[in-house]
């Protein structure tokens, strides 16, 4: 009886184990089963080239990994540290059962501070870029919006800009990224930017770290507690300024964005 217990037990164990084999092989990503997709800033899908992230570059990462386990952050986060893919942000990790593909878009610098006399390029998620063949005012300059006295600053091309022990300025870098988003989500153009925000001088904080956005015309945009569900107040703000009925570009007005969102004053000054 025990021999025949035994034997059982022992069936089911190799049945367990060729089951696990047999899952490792179908699902395990192979050459094949990697497809690299770029975008250009705009979003529009773009022919791979020379310049381009490679299929050989990712499966550097997850080649004989398991699909339906694959942790697809953990692989984001690997391809966005690579020096090699600087001039890419790897953005989305779409899995099927015998496939994944991988998006990227290109890097573009859209914003600059002045740190320590150097000027520092940073794209839309905050990550260091090289410096532009020439600079023309197009670049929105956010110096106003850190505080420097103390702060240790990361900038090197590739990486993300990083204050080291200054966790005030790695929020307020959160919500001034964030708010330019929602800019640009209002069908305002990176290049046009600076023609509406003006080029300096454009975000600060306050002593309860309320940001303040100042236009070129003159109008100003309040929004408390930024931190707390930026994107959607930014987006509120912008879209209350740009109502063409309301007449709010001008110089003199301020919008007020409170903690919960809503937009309860706009007084004319």
């Amino acid at each position: 009886m025990k021999s025949k217990r035994l034997l059982i037990l022992l069936s089911i164990v190799a049945l367990v184990v060729a089951v696990i084999v047999v899952f490792s092989a179908v699902f395990a990503i192979r050459d094949d089963s990697v497809n690299v997709v770029v975008h250009n800033f705009q979003g529009e899908e773009i022919a791979n080239s020379t310049t381009t992230p490679t299929k050989q570059q990712v499966l550097e990462y997850v080649k004989g990994s398991n699909i339906i386990f694959l942790n697809k952050q953990q692989l984001l986060n690997k391809l966005n540290s690579d020096s090699r893919l600087s001039a890419w942000h790897a953005f989305a990790v779409v899995k099927f059962p015998d496939a994944i593909d991988v998006h990227f878009v290109e890097r573009v610098a859209f914003a600059k501070m002045d740190i320590g006399g150097d000027a520092v390029y940073i794209d839309f998620v905050g990550y260091v870029m090289e410096d532009p063949a020439e600079d023309n005012g197009q670049y929105l300059d956010i110096t106003s919006a850190f505080d420097f006295t103390s702060a240790t600053v990361q900038k090197e091309v590739g990486k993300p800009l990083g204050f080291t022990a200054n966790e005030k300025n790695t929020q307020r870098l959160a919500c001034v990224l964030d708010t330019l988003k929602q800019l640009w989500a209002c069908y305002v153009e990176v290049d046009n930017f600076a023609q509406i925000l003006g080029n300096q001088d454009v975000f600060t904080f306050d002593s309860n770290e309320n940001m303040h956005i100042k236009t070129k015309v003159g109008a100003e945009i309040i929004i408390e507690e930024p931190w707390n569900n930026t994107a959607q107040k930014a987006y509120n703000a912008f879209s209350v300024y740009y109502n063409n009925s309301d007449n709010l570009q001008q110089d003199g007005v301020v919008i007020v964005v409170r903690k919960d969102g809503r937009i309860d004053e706009i007084p004319q000054q």
